[in-house]
């Protein structure tokens, strides 16, 4: 399973929202609908504020909440020959403001895995880049070390991918 948490529905790209909308892992519609969203004063749609979002009525307003969208795919347009033919199970969580990375964690580990309960998580963020067997080994590893917690690879900055500047 991949899980894709991102910090705020303001902090996607338009073209990611775009693809995801394509590739039917994410509804734009459906947070209209529920009433988490509203349009602006442009007639751009937004997330509301959790103090709009709640009933006047509720006391303790909670500081953010999480937005699930799930899919099974066979194709997700990676060119990888081990994935091909194999289906991917994919949820993508937009939580409703921008809390932060740790605030991201939060829900992966205390929301979604807590339900979930794998052996093993992964996390990668955004333009990071495992090489070639990386992931394997980790796992490898955490297979062979049942008291390793968690592991991490070395990790080192790619310019062979930038534009060079002067």
């Amino acid at each position: 399973m991949v899980v894709l948490v991102c910090d705020g529905y303001e902090r996607i790209p338009e073209a990611f929202k775009k693809y995801a909308t394509e590739n039917q892992f994410f509804d734009i519609e459906v947070l209209k609908k529920k009433g988490f969203m509203e349009q602006d004063r442009d007639g751009n749609w937004t997330m509301k504020t959790m103090d709009r979002l709640m009933d006047k009525k509720v006391k303790d307003v909670p500081k953010n909440i999480l937005h699930l969208f799930q899919v099974c795919s066979w194709d997700f347009g990676l060119d990888d020959e081990t994935l091909k033919g194999r289906r991917i199970n994919f949820i993508f969580a937009i939580k409703q403001r921008n809390d932060g990375k740790i605030n991201s964690h939060k829900w992966f580990f205390q929301g979604i895995c807590k339900y979930l309960k794998p052996e093993f998580t992964l996390m990668l963020d955004i333009g990071t880049r495992a090489d070639n067997y990386a992931i394997a080994k980790l796992y490898k590893y955490m297979l062979q070390n049942n008291d390793c917690g968690g592991c991490c690879g070395e990790i080192e900055v790619d310019f062979s991918t930038h534009e060079k500047y002067d």
